[in-house]
């Protein structure tokens, strides 16, 4: 025991606190021979114990929200996040285009107000959308009197109920805030109008704007306001001085209008109603964009950079953070200058950005992301929103195990490797610069129980091409890794789905598909009536094995087989490579191809014997894990971004983790 009259502690742990008092004690003439547990002394003990265990408790938890990185509570990180400048991102509510034909247009004007209201229905819940901007009314052709229809184009709608409060301006209250009272609001729907009083009808249309990001730009005659969200979550707006913007007089009434959102809830949608049951709303783009408020951790992620960006597109890192800021429902960016496309596009950005299903965006969210960054990006430079280069895998694994230290069965043991499997891949892949690393695939299946010795699993690579229907064309298949081939000669690794092909004499071959020689020549094939397979041309195009490319010449096709809306290309990668996504490219695992996990017993006292052992297997059907957003089989992947401008060849990346 040391000989120390000063306590030891070197935990917060209760029994550490405790033996360490006990110990100070016992250095105590007084306590030298004292029988600490069968007094009333314990009693104390444990009381000073507890009670220091709690201060260092609440000290930790000081020291720990002091700091954005380490802060857990979400008003302390709120806190820090406002000293950045930066004000969290609230619930986004989903968009939807649509056209509208009215029965009648009795009672109709030249201008679809603002605030009509559209319903929609999704599993027995229902949801309402409201236009935020007006739209114009025509009349349609040859519909002039009695029974006469109009119609509007291209409106778009936004999921959400319309709000309004209101505040009377006292600037001789002091500590007067104007907090809207909803938690669950979209604040990029906020509008707000100042009368100079409340029978002020002209200060009605008077919209005052959401601050500009340069304090420059705001002067004594600006009328705008600024955003915060306050410790409970509410978002509060906050007026100038009078020298950093108009100061409203005292008097003058506040109204605040704002849309109250279902967030994500409201996407992939596609059937609405209006009004009566005469108008009819026809669906051009399906809702999309809707997502949470923003979560801690995306804050805390957020924040900083979009600090060091100071609001404007200049760096790789500069429109990585804040596209992630401005859109919660984006998973993952990469942005490139034009310089580094092929073929070069100067003057230029390219942006490639999946959404939080693993999906390319829409039309609308391309859009919207686009007039985003263009009001940011550097004078002479134009975004273009390019979709991703995705490959998609699919595993076949074998897994060996010893059946006397196995505590479960085969059924279980399966179960179980899915799940490392699915744990691995959503940490690993379905972001931009998001790897498969052969040999961490295999130690995450080796971990999953005690009693498996080994696994092999087999890669394949799969790319899906949308083809240009009766139009010969030429198409180039990246797959962005090597294909197994070992040599010259080797067996047929590339194929095809089927499709219907026409040929430059007229001829069309249904159920025609692509394989390769083993000598680098693609051939063009089909199945006769027979089931038979014979070749159409022997030379079709050819494949560069090292770098993954194939090109195909002179392809018409007239269509695809079941209807799909593109032809799977398929290849195995190579044993000695792992599959690597680099730069705008993505890697998902496939999930519509079934692959497989076999697992394999060693036969009793095989081991001693050292001869090749019997195995026992069971072999079931493996589907790839399902997203966290939905119950299809695709692997649920994080969020991950980068940039680049087209000022600068390089690009940079960064994980935002958690699907934000």
């Amino acid at each position: 025991m040391p000989n120390s009259k000063n306590i030891q502690i070197n935990s917060l742990d209760f029994d550490n606190i405790r033996a360490s008092l006990k110990d100070y004690l016992k250095e105590q003439d007084t306590f030298k021979d004292y029988d600490f547990d069968g007094s009333g002394m314990s009693v104390l003990l444990d009381l000073l114990s507890y009670h220091s265990y709690q201060q260092g408790f609440y000290n930790n938890m000081v020291a720990n929200e002091m700091f954005l990185d380490s802060a857990i509570k979400r008003d302390s990180v709120v806190s820090h996040a406002k000293s950045l400048g930066y004000t969290p991102r609230s619930s986004r509510s989903a968009k939807a285009t649509v056209d509208i034909t009215f029965g009648s247009t009795a009672g109709l004007s030249s201008t679809f107000a603002i605030g009509n209201r559209f319903n929609s229905t999704s599993a027995g819940r229902s949801y309402l959308f409201t236009n935020t901007s007006t739209g114009t009314i025509n009349l349609d052709a040859n519909t002039v009197g009695a029974g006469a229809t109009a119609h509007i184009s291209n409106l778009e709608i936004t999921e959400g109920s319309l709000n309004q409060t209101s505040f009377i301006v006292d600037n001789s209250n002091l500590n007067q805030k104007f907090v809207i009272p909803d938690l669950d609001i979209d604040t990029s729907t906020i509008s707000v109008n100042v009368q100079t009083s409340a029978t002020d009808n002209t200060g009605r249309t008077d919209l005052w704007s959401l601050a500009p990001a340069n304090i420059a730009d705001i002067t004594n005659t600006t009328k705008a306001f600024f955003l915060e969200q306050n410790r409970d979550g509410k978002y509060e707006i906050i007026f100038g001085d009078g020298v950093i913007g108009v100061k409203p007089t005292s008097g003058s009434l506040v109204t605040i209008t704002y849309l109250r959102s279902n967030g994500a809830d409201g996407n992939s949608l596609s059937t609405f109603s209006h009004g009566s049951g005469s108008n009819t709303v026809t669906t051009i783009f399906n809702s999309s964009g809707g997502s949470t408020a923003e979560s801690v951790a995306s804050i805390r992620f957020n924040a900083p950079r979009v600090y060091s960006s100071q609001n404007r597109a200049v760096t790789p890192d500069d429109y990585v953070s804040l596209i992630l800021a401005q859109f919660g429902d984006i998973r993952s960016a990469y942005v490139y200058g034009g310089e580094d496309a092929d073929p070069p596009q100067y003057g230029r950005v390219m942006i490639s950005v999946i959404d939080t299903n693993g999906t390319d965006l829409s039309d609308q969210q391309k859009r919207e992301i686009s007039d985003f960054v263009s009001g940011k990006s550097v004078v002479g430079v134009s975004p273009v929103i390019s979709p991703p280069d995705i490959t998609y895998l699919t595993f076949n694994t074998n897994v060996f195990y010893d059946e006397k230290i196995l505590l479960t069965d085969q059924n279980t043991l399966t179960t179980n490797v899915r799940a490392s499997i699915k744990n691995h891949v959503d940490s690993t892949v379905g972001v931009f610069n998001g790897d498969m690393i052969r040999s961490k695939l295999s130690a995450a299946i080796d971990a999953t129980d005690e009693s498996i010795l080994g696994s092999v699993t087999s890669i394949s690579m799969q790319k899906r091409i949308t083809p240009f229907i009766d139009a010969t064309q030429t198409y180039q298949i990246k797959f962005n890794n090597p294909v197994e081939h070992p040599h010259d000669g080797h067996m047929t690794v590339l194929t095809s789905d089927e499709f219907t092909v026409k040929e430059s004499d007229g001829t069309t071959y249904t159920n025609a598909f692509i394989d390769d020689n083993g000598s680098s020549i693609l051939r063009l094939k089909y199945r006769n009536s027979a089931g038979q397979v014979e070749t159409i041309r022997q030379n079709v195009g050819t494949i560069d094995y090292h770098l993954g490319v194939a090109t195909l010449t002179n392809l018409r096709i007239m269509s695809i087989s079941g209807n799909s809306e593109y032809i799977v290309f398929s290849a195995p990668l190579s044993i000695s490579s792992n599959a690597y996504a680099e730069k705008d490219a993505i890697i998902f695992v496939d999930s519509n191809a079934s692959g497989s996990i076999t697992v394999s017993a060693l036969s009793e006292g095989s081991r001693l014997s050292g001869v090749a052992s019997d195995r026992v297997s069971s072999t079931t059907s493996y589907t790839p894990p399902p997203t966290s957003s939905s119950t299809s089989s695709t692997t649920s992947v994080s969020s991950s971004s980068s940039s680049s401008s087209s000022s600068t060849s390089s690009s940079s990346s960064s994980s935002s983790g958690s699907g934000y």
